[in-house]
């Protein structure tokens, strides 16, 4: 579950939320070169992907286990 100010109770989190809170995690011991791998296995999951596609940020890479129109299940 991921809380943000806007809403403390919910479990959604937009990519731009996500962006900035990595571009604002605490200065302590902060490593300028760190890169950040986010491995979703998540229904539609490759929105996020494809969106990232069109942000400036390179320091975050998203895999999917799932295109944007996909369902991510059990098998």
């Amino acid at each position: 579950m991921v809380e943000t100010k806007e809403n403390p109770e919910s479990d959604r989190i937009t990519l731009e939320e996500f962006i900035t809170l990595w571009r604002n995690r605490k200065q302590k011991n902060k490593n300028e070169n760190a890169e950040l791998l986010l491995f979703m296995d998540s229904c539609h999951s490759g929105f996020w992907c494809e969106r990232m596609e069109e942000k400036e940020e390179k320091t975050i890479s998203i895999f999917s286990s799932c295109d944007k129109f996909q369902l991510s299940r059990d098998r």
